[in-house]
């Protein structure tokens, strides 16, 4: 029998193969799981609470989740859903304590306190690099390890300026005036 529970909204799954931990539902390929409770809270703090195959759009471009008689299943490739999660992961691994981990997390923190919600990270590491954008009105932000003289590390409007895709809540617009 599995035993489920709960840290930190990271999920563990104990049943006689041991423990595993994994981030969202537990179903499909939206579930990214991991060995260790560490790994599943690095990956989130880098990518954010919507990292998963779901919220990327790669569950669009993966033949598994198209009939055999639909068209669009031959042109996409089969497990493409499972490549993207470990490439994630691998990606999550080599940020493991550096500059631009650190700096991807506190960008991301930043975003996510204004509301938005932020798409997969585009990480170029030999430029030592990462780019996303909020997924709900585009705003971008950017990451670089070692910016030039009289430049920034962190940048974009998506740390600047709150999601403009963010309902009224409280009769108060997004930009903060009352209504």
């Amino acid at each position: 029998m599995a035993v489920m529970t709960t840290l930190d909204e990271v999920h563990r799954d104990t049943n006689v193969l041991g423990d595993r931990y994994y981030l969202t539902n537990g179903q499909g390929c939206g579930t990214i799981w991991f060995a260790s409770l560490a790994e599943a809270r690095r990956f989130r703090a880098i990518f954010g609470n919507n990292a998963d195959g779901y919220h990327s759009g790669i569950c669009e471009r993966c033949a598994c989740h198209y009939s055999i008689s639909d068209p669009e299943q031959a042109k996409y490739p089969e497990f493409a859903c499972f490549a993207w999660k470990e490439e994630q992961k691998e990606i999550s691994r080599k940020l493991k304590r550096t500059k631009l981990g650190k700096l991807m997390k506190e960008a991301m923190e930043s975003c996510e306190f204004r509301g938005h919600e932020m798409g997969p990270w585009r990480v170029d590491f030999d430029q030592k690099r990462a780019l996303t954008e909020c997924r709900k009105c585009g705003m971008m932000v950017g990451v670089i390890q070692n910016p030039p003289p009289n430049d920034i590390s962190i940048g974009g409007r998506a740390v600047a300026m709150s999601c403009s895709k963010i309902e009224q809540v409280d009769g108060v617009e997004a930009n903060g005036t009352r209504i």
